[in-house]
């Protein structure tokens, strides 16, 4: 039963202690919880807890601070990060990853492209 805190911070505990990452999961009848801790070095960069979503880019610039202009609203926000794949053109920048400035709801810089 992990029901108790104390439970489940002795585990927590012991796994740290031991290079062990640690979900625990419970079902209270109607309710349930899941507690996941992947240790002090893990990191989430989810501002919103939404899931990934796409955007179609329109065009990308090769200046000193990229330009990234998509078809639609984004709906990004300062700081976000995004992930490239499928790039046509400036395939260096596939499989990369860059916080983001927002310029306007359907344009953002990237950084040195």
């Amino acid at each position: 039963n992990m029901t108790s805190k104390k439970k489940v911070i002795e585990l927590t505990d012991y796994c740290h202690s031991k290079g062990i990452y640690v979900i625990t999961a419970e079902s209270l009848g109607l309710f349930s919880y899941v507690f996941v801790d992947f240790g002090k070095a893990f990191h989430v960069e989810d501002l919103n807890g939404s899931p990934p979503r796409q955007a179609y880019i329109v065009s990308i610039t090769g200046e000193k601070e990229g330009c990234v202009v998509t078809k639609k609203k984004h709906d990004l926000s300062d700081g976000q990060l995004v992930s490239f794949s499928e790039i046509e053109g400036m395939t260096e920048l596939n499989g990369t990853t860059h916080r983001i400035k927002v310029q306007s709801p359907v344009t953002f810089t990237i950084g040195d492209t």
